[in-house]
């Protein structure tokens, strides 16, 4: 009985297949008959279509046998890397940036604008690099070395900002990922397709909510979800816009979606043991998981009493982000950007985020203004193909190190100060995308548009800092963004920017490019102004 190595080192047989009319390939595995696989070694010879063997010409003929090995003729199909040729809502989406983060999420569905066809996801699901990075589906491949999968899309416009539609303020958290290379695709979803026009949940009748400046939906709806982790979810629409205070500020009517769980079939079950220097109580935890899919008990309160034991349903989970809500009608109605939870310090873990079972979405209607989508002609109808360019990326060469690390590590006061900025990047990002109240100063100080105008300078060899962009000063972006931190950061993280608020502050006032800052830090060697 032939094995794989014979078949491997049996040339000649091969050869013959090969010259045998309507070949297209010579598998080497086991045989099927009558849709049941045989624990025999063959050759699997596939062929474009099968014809009886009354229609085929004598060298036609695939002989049962070749050479003393087994045949098995097999139709051929087309093969199609896993990077996703055809696209749908609910896959799962991710964004590539050498040496740095890689972000992933959900594709919401397919939108077009301006006659070019793009992905709708959220922006914190794509925004890990500045500028055209490359986003693939499910994520991107490596083999020794070389890329072998090529991108679906770049990353394009993006937007997670409060904005101001109709009189009214939207959190938006979105972005477009306009589609590359040949792929096809379609809005469809599990339960049928997606409609051509959104849903403006902000404008229909609504009463007033039972929290001081809360809003419901005069009468319940029903929405579903397709996330990559968790797929089919179904919830409740609670809540289309909410009163939040944030900093010393008046109090701001924030419109979003909040959704209390219906069905899902994604579970959480963890335990924690709550962190002795934890400010709030076991009872105050537990009281905040009262009424949600999510429950709290204490499995052990005699042995373990600060043991607390997480069991439930949850309507998203991360890399859900990005996803559509839609209703019956599939209406889009949102888009998801996040779960709520509960936050607090366990021991061995550091600050931990607990899901409660409630989703988060941007009123679609706010996403589609923003980002300069048509209501009623936005949403791609229809199977269609994408036309975008070819995007072939046969191997991956890490960036230089940036230089402005280069620069800070001639003096010690650079190498120390760098060393604060990697201990606290990672929070300091998570914080920008998670905590309500650093996003909006982030953003309400226009940081993305500071990094993207330094990000634009050093791509075209400056290395001046932006002191203004659109109208905001960056030593009130700095001072702001400080003060904030120092609240909502981690003791760690607390420490770093009190130990380098007077620093930084004296740097991004004083100095106008890196050239000065390099030159400040070699003269002080503490790196105090």
């Amino acid at each position: 009985m032939a094995d794989l190595q014979s078949l491997l080192d049996a040339t000649a047989a091969r050869e013959r297949i090969w010259a045998i009319p309507g070949v297209r390939r010579i598998g080497f595995g086991l045989k099927e008959t009558a849709g049941e696989v045989q624990p025999r070694w063959v050759f699997r010879v596939y062929v474009e279509a099968k014809r009886p063997a009354a229609e085929l010409q004598a060298e036609e003929l695939i002989p049962a046998e070749v050479e003393g090995f087994e045949t098995d003729v097999l139709v051929d199909h087309e093969s199609r890397p896993q990077c996703g040729p055809r696209l749908y809502p609910g896959l799962e989406i991710s964004v590539y940036v050498p040496n740095s983060a890689t972000g992933s999420g959900t594709l919401g569905c397919l939108v077009q604008k301006g006659g070019k066809f793009s992905m709708l996801t959220c922006q914190h699901v794509i925004a890990f690099g500045m500028g055209s990075e490359n986003v693939y589906q499910p994520s991107r491949s490596e083999c020794c070395g070389f890329e072998c999968s090529d991108p679906v899309g770049k990353t394009g416009e993006m937007h997670r900002e409060v904005v101001t539609r109709e009189g009214k303020s939207f959190f938006v958290d979105c972005g477009l990922a306009p589609l590359v290379n040949k792929v096809s695709f379609e809005n469809e979803l599990h339960q049928g397709v997606l409609d051509a026009h959104i849903r403006d949940l902000s404008t229909e009748p609504l009463v007033p909510g039972t929290a001081a400046g809360a809003q419901g939906l005069a009468t319940a709806l029903t929405i579903t979800k397709e996330g990559a982790k968790t797929g089919l979810t179904t919830g409740t629409v609670v809540e289309v816009c909410a009163e939040e205070r944030f900093q010393s500020g008046p109090p701001l009517i924030l419109w979003r979606l909040i959704s209390k769980l219906v069905e899902s079939s994604a579970s959480l079950s963890i335990t924690y043991d709550v962190a002795a220097d934890e400010p709030l109580s076991i009872a105050e935890i537990m009281q905040r998981f009262q009424g949600e899919a999510v429950s709290a008990t204490q499995p052990d309160p005699g042995g373990h009493p600060r043991r607390i034991h997480f069991e439930g349903k949850v309507f998203s989970v991360p890399g859900d982000s990005g996803s559509i809500w839609y209703d019956a009608a599939k209406h889009a109605v949102g888009l998801h950007n996040g779960g709520r939870v509960v936050q607090f310090k366990a021991d061995g873990h550091g600050q931990v985020e607990v899901l409660t079972g409630r989703g988060e979405a941007c009123h679609i209607a706010a996403v589609f203004s923003v980002l300069g989508l048509d209501p009623n002609t936005g949403i791609v109808v229809g199977a269609k193909t994408s036309a975008g360019p070819i995007v072939h990326v046969p191997a991956t060469v890490p960036p230089t190190p940036l230089a402005i690390e280069r620069e800070l590590t001639r003096s010690e006061a650079g190498r120390a100060l760098l060393v604060d900025v990697r201990r606290s990047q990672v929070e300091v990002r998570r914080l920008i995308e998670q905590r309500r109240r650093v996003t909006l100063v982030w953003h309400r100080h226009k940081g993305p548009a500071f990094v993207a105008a330094a990000t634009n300078l050093g791509r075209e060899g400056y290395t001046e800092i932006p002191q203004e962009v659109a109208g905001a000063r960056a030593a009130d972006l700095v001072r702001a963004m400080l003060d904030v931190l120092a609240r909502e950061g981690s003791p760690e993280l607390r420490e770093i920017v009190e130990g380098r608020r007077e620093l930084l502050t004296w740097l991004v006032e004083n100095c106008g490019d890196l050239e000065e800052v390099v030159a400040h830090l070699e003269q002080e060697p503490s790196g105090v102004a």
